[in-house]
């Protein structure tokens, strides 16, 4: 038996493939909030309250921006740092928003659950302005698939 043969087994996939994957991720990220931006005329307007543009709409394209900031440079560059930073963003992001139902009172919602079935909800909300449902859903499981993937690629790389 060749003991040198079994002491390397090949790893199924490498980090670099990981890594890109972390960085497709975060342009996903990206695009989905640009889809929300774009479409969300509640987060435009905190629902017609306001003209454009409401500060929640500010806060969203700050985090889009980081995503496309950080989707090349994970993509491009091998670090353990920007891994880790990318995890460390999408958890942030993730928690971020489902946070976001405590400020319910703020965009006019009677009750937290309103205004979680208003984000997550698959439907449209009953007299809510223009917006795509379902967009803040897939938006909160891309950024638990981006903090997965990332701690995946930092468990390989190291």
């Amino acid at each position: 038996m060749n003991v040198g043969v079994m002491a390397q087994q090949p790893k199924s996939t490498t980090p670099q493939l990981w890594r890109r994957g972390v960085g497709v991720l975060l342009a996903l990220d990206f695009i989905v909030t640009l889809a929300i931006l774009i479409t969300d005329k509640n987060l435009q307007t905190d629902f017609g309250a306001t003209h454009p543009y409401y500060l929640h709409w500010y806060v969203l394209l700050v985090t889009a921006l980081v995503d496309i900031v950080g989707a090349p440079l994970v993509y491009l560059k091998s670090s353990r740092r920007l891994i880790g930073a990318a995890a460390g963003w999408s958890v942030f992001m993730a928690l971020f928003q489902v946070a976001d139902i405590a400020t319910y009172k703020l965009v006019g919602f009677a009750t937290p659950s309103q205004f979680a079935v208003y984000l997550f909800g698959l439907t449209h909300y009953n007299g809510a302005l223009p917006y795509i449902p379902g967009l803040y859903d897939i938006l909160l499981l891309l950024y638990v698939a981006t903090a997965a993937v990332s701690a995946q690629t930092l468990k390989r790389s190291s």
